[in-house]
């Protein structure tokens, strides 16, 4: 609890992956994905409640024997790879039988987030009041830059707003893309709207490599791997 609202976290965790196998289950050090969001909530000194949110059994037996809430499987209906997040969180809600101020939405494909990441996101959060959501971002600096982007025509001419041979990072605009480290929103507003980044959403921006790492696909798992040895050395 911060400031009395009283907040969930919901660890969306569903079995099957295009990119990687039973990826949720997969191991980086001694823990599963799933579990790494699992310890970074149970970090957490605001959090009231941890919940999962998963269609597999085997992801559902970790969630309980950590003590975390899983008492229902998501639907096979909301757990195919279009469906949206947010219909899994609001099965999570309909089901938990309590009720809370704001919801926390954790992905287990983050196994690097700072340990007191979710608290200050919480803190910028509900301390704002003009605020209703939060998402976590991360400045553009590559070459997929809005400002290189390169539009072509069927005669193969091309157009763009700086030259790609004199591309420099260093004079980019400030753009930002979306990620999901972390993701907040008042439960009010999400039921309203059925969406997590809604109304006046708060931008957190994410420097840190680690934190913004993500896993994906297999190149990312084995990245993943050897980034966590390095950090680790297990």
């Amino acid at each position: 609890m911060f400031k009395k609202n009283k907040i969930l976290a919901v660890i969306t965790a569903r079995a099957n992956s295009k990119g990687i196998k039973n990826k949720n289950l997969k191991k980086i050090g001694k823990l599963c994905l799933v579990e790494h969001s699992i310890k970074h909530a149970k970090n957490s000194k605001y959090l009231d409640c941890i919940s999962v949110s998963t269609d597999s059994k085997k992801i559902q037996k970790i969630a309980l024997e950590n003590n975390i809430w899983c008492n229902v499987l998501r639907p096979k209906n909301i757990s195919g790879d279009r469906s949206l997040t947010s219909k899994a969180i609001l099965h999570v809600l309909k089901n938990i039988n309590e009720e809370f101020d704001y919801v926390v939405e954790l992905h287990p494909t983050h196994i690097f987030r700072a340990k007191n990441l979710i608290d200050y996101a919480l803190t910028k959060l509900i301390s704002n009041k003009k605020f209703d959501s939060l998402i976590s971002i991360v400045k553009i600096v590559s070459t997929s830059h809005p400002d290189f982007v390169i539009k072509k025509k069927l005669s193969n001419k091309i157009f763009f707003k700086k030259s790609p041979s004199v591309f420099n990072r260093h004079y980019l605009s400030n753009y930002y893309k979306s990620s999901g480290v972390i993701i907040v929103s008042k439960v009010k507003r999400f039921l309203i709207e059925k969406k997590m980044c809604n109304g006046n959403c708060y931008g957190l921006v994410i420097n840190d490599f680690f934190t913004q790492s993500n896993i994906d696909n297999p190149y990312d798992y084995e990245l993943a791997k050897v980034m966590w040895k390095k950090k680790y050395g297990i």
